[in-house]
C-alpha cells in the first residue's frame, strides 16, 4: 500500500476531439458525469469510514493537447470514450507522453483508465485498452487497471436515476471498485484481492442493468 499522506487523485475527463463536434460534446458530458460520480463516491466512502478523504481534482479536456503537468498525484484517472470496433483508444501517444513526463517521478503514481462505449463491451475495446496499457508502461509509468463501461449512449439519462437502483447499480459497483483501488493506492486487481473480491482482474467490464428497457425508457424520455 502506498503512502496515504500523499493521496491526491487527479481525474482527466476527455472526448474524441476528432469526432463530430456534437458527438464530442456529448462524449465530454458523459466523461464528466462519470468523473463526478467517482469523486462523489470517494467522498462518500471517506465519510462512511470516518477517514480523511483523498483530494480529488477534476479537469475537463476538450482536446488531449490541453494536458498539463500534474501536481504530485498519488493516482491519475483518465476518463474517455472508445469508438465502436476500434482497437485503439482515443488517447494519442503524444498526449500519454506529455502526461507521463508531467508526473513527479519520486511519487510514481498509478494511472487508471475509465473507458466508456455506446455498445456492450467488445473484444476490440479490450484490445484498445491493452494497447493503452502497453503505451503507458513503455513510457515508464505504472498501469493501475481499467474499467470498460458499456451502454454509454444511455448515461445522460442513467445518471438521473438512483445510484444503486436496478439500472445504474452495475456501473456504480464498477466505479466503487476503482474508488477502492485509488483509496488503497493499489492496482485494481490487487485491490480487489485485498477486499476479498470473488473475481479479481485488471479490467472490469460493466453495463447498465436491464439495458434494453433502459434504452427504450431513454427514447421515450427524449421524445
Amino acid at each position: 500500500m502506498r503512502d496515504k499522506a500523499q493521496r491526491r487523485i487527479i481525474v482527466l475527463s476527455a472526448c474524441d476531439s476528432s469526432a463530430d463536434p456534437a458527438i464530442a460534446a456529448k462524449q465530454l458530458r458523459i466523461s464528466v458525469r462519470v468523473a463526478r460520480d467517482f469523486a462523489d463516491a470517494v467522498a462518500a466512502y471517506s465519510r462512511l469510514s470516518k477517514t480523511q478523504a483523498p483530494k480529488v481534482e477534476l479537469t475537463e479536456l476538450k482536446t488531449w493537447q490541453e494536458t498539463t503537468q500534474q501536481a504530485e498525484p498519488a493516482s491519475l484517472v483518465l476518463v474517455f470514450p472508445l469508438a465502436a470496433k476500434s482497437t485503439h483508444a482515443c488517447v494519442p501517444s503524444k498526449a500519454i507522453e506529455r502526461i507521463v513526463k508531467g508526473l513527479p517521478r519520486p511519487n510514481d503514481p498509478l494511472i487508471y483508465a475509465v473507458a466508456h462505449s455506446d455498445s456492450s463491451p467488445q473484444e476490440t475495446e479490450h484490445q484498445a485498452l491493452a494497447a493503452l496499457q502497453h503505451d503507458i508502461e513503455q513510457m515508464g509509468a505504472n498501469w493501475g487497471g481499467a474499467l470498460l463501461l458499456g451502454g454509454a449512449e444511455t448515461f445522460e439519462h442513467l445518471y438521473r436515476l438512483p445510484r444503486l437502483g436496478a439500472y445504474r447499480r452495475p456501473i456504480s459497483q464498477a466505479i466503487d471498485l476503482l474508488v477502492c483501488a485509488a483509496r488503497l493506492g493499489e492496482p485494481l486487481e490487487k485491490a480487489m484481492r485485498s477486499i476479498g473480491h470473488a473475481d479479481p482482474r485488471s479490467l472490469v467490464c460493466a453495463q447498465p442493468g436491464l439495458f434494453p428497457i433502459l434504452r427504450l425508457q431513454q427514447a421515450i424520455w427524449h421524445r
